[in-house]
């Protein structure tokens, strides 16, 4: 269910969380990994548990996006800047060389399940939307004519904001659902047009949960990419599983991701009771001092080091995110636990719902209130999204 969505610094992180059961496998990052490395990972990977769901984004859409400066180890791939103008796509020979390039590695490293090239969907209808469809018509073809035993997802990047043209969206869906060949697809929406790190356009959220449980219900599985707490939405909409890094750009897509920045991340603490991240600092340290450290305390082996020093230097950036698996998966577990989508939306819903009263509760011991990000509007968001979704208005 839970997979690591791969990231700068991995250290041995992902193997760790493997260990302890936190999550089920992982996606390889392109920018992240060298190709001569990636064969080492993955037997590092496949040492820590024999059963890791074990996935390679080749990161092929970085090559078209506009601005970008910050490409890390994508550079080191043969498929890089391949072609230089997206123009180059409408050729039959360099189509199938993007496919053969990006789709032979992955097999080469003993992968079953393959995830094709694609570029990013700005909105529906548009050429990028044909460039995208002709990648993963010339993936199908290059699979069944190659690798008879191996699995196809197609990766599907779609622009937060395409989610608002929901009759060329049904268009798209109708398009990809009759696709055979292939198993299933890698889905990332694109959220750089977001002011916030959260979801904060409920009819969207809906039509990406609409999206994820209609190709579900048409036999395709769903892998979906760069994933906040929205992993616990996707799976209780039926997708298979969900990616969830550890800096802001691995649990959020955003084209930021390949253009150099700054900036300092301040340590956060995931509470499955608030099903949010809050900050360790001027959050839960005060919410400890007053007493409400069982009221957003989770029980993962990880949470000892907050009994005594809400703020020591164990805290590290990997005990969080290790802790952050364990306690998301625990949550996961009590959705996935239902036995239909609509069960699972409920029992997500219930659990939402006592969140927003944790939140009403302790909100009051924290002079300036918490921050935007790490506030209520997260939940409430969530719940106008599943509102949405069931009364049919998309």
């Amino acid at each position: 269910m839970i997979l690591a969505q791969h990231g700068h610094a991995a250290s041995d992180r992902v193997e760790k969380g493997l260990q302890d059961t936190s999550i089920d496998g992982v996606i390889i990052s392109a920018s992240n990994v060298k190709p001569g490395d990636v064969a080492t990972k993955i037997k590092a990977i496949r040492a820590s548990s024999s059963t890791a769901e074990i996935y390679f984004d080749p990161e092929y859409y970085a090559n078209f996006i506009d601005k970008a400066d910050k490409y890390g180890k994508l550079s080191d791939y043969d498929y890089f800047l391949q072609p230089k103008a997206l123009s180059g796509l409408a050729s039959p020979k360099t189509l199938l060389n993007v496919t053969k390039t990006v789709l032979d590695l992955q097999a080469g490293w003993g992968l079953k399940k393959l995830i094709s090239p694609s570029i990013e969907i700005p909105t529906f209808g548009s050429a990028h939307e044909s460039y995208s469809l002709s990648l993963l018509n010339s993936s199908i073809e290059y699979v069944e004519d190659s690798f008879q035993d191996k699995e196809l997802y197609g990766t599907i990047l779609i622009n937060e904001n395409a989610f608002n043209d929901l009759s060329r969206m049904a268009d798209f869906l109708d398009a990809i659902t009759r696709l055979k060949g292939i198993k299933g697809f890698y889905i990332v929406a694109d959220r750089t047009g977001s002011t916030r790190a959260f979801w904060d356009n409920p009819q969207n959220l809906a039509a990406y949960m609409y999206v994820i449980n209609a190709l579900t219900l048409n036999k395709k599985e769903v892998i979906l990419g760069y994933c906040d707490g929205t992993a616990l939405l996707g799976l209780a909409m039926g997708a298979k599983h969900a990616g969830v890094g550890w800096w802001q750009n691995s649990t959020n897509f955003t084209k930021k991701r390949f253009i150099k920045s700054g900036g300092r991340r301040r340590k956060q603490y995931y509470s499955k009771q608030l099903m949010n991240s809050i900050y360790v600092d001027g959050e839960l340290s005060v919410l400890v001092d007053r007493g409400y450290a069982d009221v957003i305390a989770n029980s993962t082996k990880y949470d000892k080091d907050f009994s005594q020093d809400p703020l020591n230097e164990q805290w590290s950036d990997e005990q969080a995110i290790l802790h952050r698996w364990a306690a998301m998966k625990a949550t996961a577990d009590l959705v996935m636990a239902e036995l239909d989508t609509g069960s699972r939306l409920s029992k997500l819903e219930t659990e939402l719902k006592n969140a927003r009263i944790i939140y009403r509760d302790v909100s009051s011991q924290l002079p300036g209130g918490f921050d935007i990000a790490t506030g209520p509007s997260k939940v409430d968001v969530w719940l106008n999204a599943i509102n949405i979704y069931r009364t049919g208005v998309l």
